[in-house]
């Protein structure tokens, strides 16, 4: 291994020169992503496997789990302090807890943590009142996939986006809306290169549609708002988005209803995307952004689905309605609580959010099925996580 380091170190060295502090954060993060999956690669490569045009499917007892985490990461009770206003180095995540003591100022608001491992909570971030019933799901705020900028609400229920290598806060032209904030839980989500915004409200306590969705070109400042208020599972680079409808089941944490999904594209024009099979399913796909993001491009869907303990990845082509399922192995099988996405790595990787009996993220090939376990936290278990795709 000590030769291989040699290598890769000489090859990156070797390189264009590379500024700004994201672009040296993803390089080192590349390093790192080579350092620990090259070699079990090598012998992965040796297993014969199946490869379909959108998935593999493969035996459980064949799928291979490459590495150790790659990183642990300590989560405090107590808030840390305020994030600086003179700019840090990047995020490589977000995440809120669940309060220990509800009067402990700032316990709600979301937390971030740096490449350099430096955490910080976003003070002036919309903080919920924790005596409200199911407060840890309000409150909103993501991390664009380079790691340099945040989106959230502010105190004053306003829409920002932080330069956190700067300091500099920007005002968007989303109207506030304090009570809307204070009820639904917002879900915000950045394009693969960070130009488009993505922001949803799904009500956290009834099952009525709400119709607060929308996408935003950040560059333009032009807003569009959605016909269907729930569930916009992400945007692509040229705009286009998949929102679901009709309006979400009963129980939006656990659905169980299979909708179909529509496209609306940039132009307007929309057409149904329809799983084949799916209505025979014991559950349907749960179209939410906790279970369902879309990919870099905005060709593909990726999906968890949870039939009793069994956990099931599977892509939908967003252009025909093909469905491919990928079964997972056997470390992201539920316990307590059924994983969720956060989102895609790249074009190949999605990552998973184990939240429960030990707090995990894992990357999972989408061709290969092969997964790296990522992150481990250790102390309180986080509520709600946003990462810095790019850096994980």
């Amino acid at each position: 291994m000590t030769g291989l380091r040699e290598t890769l170190r000489e090859i990156a060295d070797s390189g264009p020169p590379i500024g700004g502090m994201a672009e040296r954060a993803i390089r080192r993060a590349r390093r790192r992503r080579a350092r620990a999956v090259f070699a079990p690669l090598l012998a992965a490569a040796l297993v014969t496997a199946t490869v379909a045009v959108v998935t593999l499917v493969r035996p459980a007892d064949q799928e291979a789990v490459l590495g150790v985490p790659d990183q642990a990461i300590t989560v405090a009770a107590e808030p840390p302090r305020p994030l600086p206003g003179g700019g840090t180095a990047p995020i490589v995540l977000a995440y809120t807890v669940q309060c220990d003591h509800r009067g402990v100022p700032g316990c709600a608001q979301w937390r971030v943590r740096t490449t350099e491992g430096a955490e910080f909570r976003v003070a002036d971030g919309f903080e919920p009142d924790p005596r409200a019933r199911m407060y840890a799901h309000l409150g909103a705020l993501a991390v664009s996939p380079d790691g340099t900028r945040l989106a959230y609400f502010d105190q004053d229920a306003r829409l920002a986006v932080l330069d956190v290598t700067t300091g500099r806060k920007t005002l968007t032209a989303f109207p506030a809306d304090r009570a809307a904030i204070g009820k639904d839980m917002v879900n915000i989500t950045w394009s693969a290169s960070g130009a488009w915004l993505s922001i949803d409200f799904t009500p956290v306590y009834s099952a009525a549609p709400t119709p607060r969705a929308v996408v935003m070109d950040l560059a333009g400042r032009n807003i569009t708002t959605l016909d269907a208020g729930c569930c916009v599972l992400g945007v692509a680079d040229d705009g286009s988005y998949p929102v679901q409808a009709p309006a979400p089941p009963a129980k939006i944490f656990r659905p169980s209803e299979q909708a179909p999904l529509r496209m609306f594209e940039a132009d307007g024009d929309s057409h149904a995307v329809v799983p084949s099979g799916a209505g025979a399913q014991e559950e349907g796909y749960p179209y939410l952004p906790a279970y369902a993001r879309v990919s870099p491009d905005g060709t593909r869907l990726a999906l968890l689905s949870n039939r009793g303990r069994n956990t099931e990845l599977s892509l939908i082509d967003t252009a025909d309605g093909r469905v491919g399922p990928v079964h997972v192995p056997t470390q992201l099988q539920r316990e307590e609580g059924p994983p969720e996405l956060a989102g895609w790595r790249d074009a190949a990787t999605v990552l998973v959010w184990k939240r429960w009996s030990g707090a995990e993220v894992y990357a999972v090939d989408v061709n290969t099925a092969l997964t790296t376990r990522r992150l481990t936290f250790e102390g309180k278990t986080p509520f709600r996580i946003s990462l810095a795709t790019l850096l994980i």
